[in-house]
Order: C-alpha cells, then structure tokens, then sequence
C-alpha cells in the first residue's frame, strides 16, 4: 500500500482517495482485531503472558475505539450446512451422481471429463447443473464445488455407506432425516451437532418415560460396529462433543436412550451412560 501521484492510496489494484485514508485505517484495524478476537488471540493490553513490558515498551490500552463485533462463522457454517442438507435431499439419481463423481475427482474437473465419466448428454449434465447451483458451479469449463467445506462435507457422507447404489441411497436417507429433526433440539444450535446429525443419520425424539416424565431418544440410522468400521462409543462420544458445544444441557445426553442397528447383532437399544464414560 503506497501513495501514488494522483493524491491517492494503492491497496492491492484498489484505488482509495487520499482524503479516505483514514477511514481505510479504520476499516483494516477494525477487521484485523476482529479476526484475531475470533480466532481467540488476546487483543488486551493486559492479556496475561502475551504482551510482556520492559523499558522500551509499556502494554497500554489504545485510546482508538475499536468495534468488535460477535463471531459470524458458527452461523455461516450451520447455514451451510442446512444449505447443503437441503439440496442433497431434493436432489434426484443424476445429480447424486454428478456430486459422487465430483468427489471421487477430488473436487473439481474439466466438464467435458464429468460428461464422460458420467455417461450422460450435455443437456443433462447441465440440467443437473442448474439443480445443484447452491453446490457446484463452472467457471471457464471447470466444474467443482462452491466451497471447499462442501467437497468435505460430501466426502464423509459418502464414505459411510456401502459402494455403488446403497451409498447413494444412504447420502440422500440421511440428509432426509436431518430436514425431519425435532425443532427443539436443532433450533439455534451449533453447525458441529446438525454435522454429526448429518453424517450418522440421527434422529431425536422426547419418549415418555415412566412417572409422566420424558427422555431424550437417539435414533442412529447408520449400521455400526462392522469390522474396521464405525463403533457405538466413538460415535456417541463424538455426538457428546458435539451436544456440549451446542450448549445443551449435556445430561440429557448422557441419560438417553440409543437405537441403532448393529452390524452383527441387527436392531439393538442401549443407553448413552453405558457406552461412553464423561
């Protein structure tokens, strides 16, 4: 960033008046102390052991008035994370198939080489384009996802299921069940707890108990302790994490009932407190 001869100040191939540097100032101090606030670095004078003064430095609150504003991520992320929820349960057979093709690519690839590995016309590849816009996208013949944090998000679903069609059956089930959660348990919650609902295929039901009282079911769709596969207790320790986070009461968790399907046994029940010790 310099000045030049037309009165003005270069940042990067932006030009802002001279007369606005100060406001330009303002604006790079305000995001680089906000950044640095999210990703948790002590910003205070009297930060303990970060800012250490000697003769020549004194830490000293700034007389500068800095607006800090409350971290965006988490809602971007769960926004995300609905969006893409959503459109992979809307999607049809062909479209599966376009974001499992993108995936085993790596993320992206040449149009011309999706059309081939897919086996389809160019009208159907872009019809199934134009239904996966909040997804995927093509720019000078390329074709991969909007972000990387979707090519990660499809990449687990994917991999949890059988090869060939029973994987794409159960991408498209589990992302159904997360539209269908209880809005009492997912409402205003973190994009950790909606991923884990996600990506095991897990419902939540309140079950009346004996006394009037209710308690907290957990329905795993998913098929666990397969050999080498997912087990009970590293799932569940997982959802744990994830209801904690989420600012839950995490007792409810640990009371609950679990259902799941059990590879070499078939349904089975169970309770939290008996997997998993917190």
């Amino acid at each position: 960033m310099g000045k030049n001869n037309g009165e003005s100040l270069k940042l990067n191939s932006e030009s802002v008046p001279w007369s606005q540097r100060n406001e330009l100032v303002r604006e790079l101090e305000e995001f680089l102390l906000n950044t640095l606030s999210w990703g948790e670095v002590p910003i205070a004078h009297d930060a303990s052991d970060v800012f250490v003064p000697d003769k020549h430095f004194e830490p000293e609150p700034s007389s500068r008035k800095i607006q800090l504003y409350e971290d965006p991520t988490p809602e971007m992320e769960v926004a995300r994370e609905s969006q893409l929820v959503r459109a992979l349960a809307d999607a049809k057979g062909r479209e599966i198939s376009m974001l499992e093709q993108l995936v085993a690519d790596g993320g992206q690839t040449h149009y011309r080489t999706l059309i081939d590995e897919l086996g389809v016309s160019k009208s159907t590849y872009y019809r199934a384009l134009e239904q996966l816009n909040d997804l995927v996208e093509s720019q000078n013949g390329t074709v991969g996802f909007v972000c990387a944090k979707i090519h990660e998000d499809l990449r687990e679903i994917f991999e949890l299921a059988e090869h060939g069609k029973a994987q794409i059956d159960y991408a498209k089930r589990a992302t159904e069940r997360v539209l269908s959660l209880s809005e009492n348990i997912l409402e205003n919650t973190s994009g950790a707890l909606t991923k884990w609902a996600a990506k095991w295929g897990v419902e939540f039901e309140e079950r009346d108990v004996h006394g009037g009282d209710t308690r907290l079911a957990i329905k795993i769709q998913s098929v666990l302790n397969r050999l080498g596969g997912p087990k009970l207790a590293d799932v569940l320790d997982e959802g744990y994490s994830a209801w904690s986070d989420a600012g839950r009461r995490t007792s409810e968790f640990v009371d609950a009932l679990v259902e799941y399907d059990d590879a070499l046994t078939g349904a089975e029940h169970t309770l939290v407190n008996k997997e998993i010790v917190v």
